[in-house]
């Protein structure tokens, strides 16, 4: 397996993890009366835009790099 599509589960899991924790947060702000803390991206979008990144990557790789056999 080849490091882009090795690298696409574990960002997914790794996002879906931090999206979660800021989650709590947000709803341990809102519990207390404090305002949440604003974010320009949220850990989801992020996470999306990198898998996409990983998914063009190894779009590219499998196509121009690999050795036919």
């Amino acid at each position: 397996m080849c490091i882009f599509c090795a690298a696409i589960p574990i960002t997914a899991a790794i996002g879906a993890r931090v999206q979660t924790q800021q989650r709590h947060q947000t709803e341990e702000a809102k519990a207390t009366g404090q305002p949440a803390k604003q974010r320009t991206l949220s850990a989801g979008q992020i996470t999306g835009i990198v898998v996409a990144g990983l998914a063009v990557g190894s779009v590219i790789y499998h196509t121009h790099f690999s050795i036919p056999i």
